[in-house]
């Protein structure tokens, strides 16, 4: 019994990973990590974005919210 509960559990595993939900996973903690890192605070890549270009910040501050609508 110990062997095909082990056997469904790799079998399991197997599918989630081909299956693509290990992608869909993975993808919308990329645009998690994404959004946070954009933020304005100030040791965050956003805050020097802003400074340089506000317009451009803005840009990906859009993309990265629509990127965690789209994955999540």
């Amino acid at each position: 019994a110990y062997c095909l509960k082990h056997q469904e559990g790799i079998e399991a595993a197997i599918s989630f990973l081909i299956g693509g939900m290990f992608f869909i996973q993975l993808a919308s903690l990329n645009a998690l990590l994404a959004f946070f890192n954009i933020l304005p605070i100030r040791p965050l890549d956003g805050s020097k974005i802003l400074e340089w270009k506000p317009w451009f910040w803005f840009f990906l501050q859009v993309t990265s919210i629509a990127l965690l609508f789209a994955a999540g």
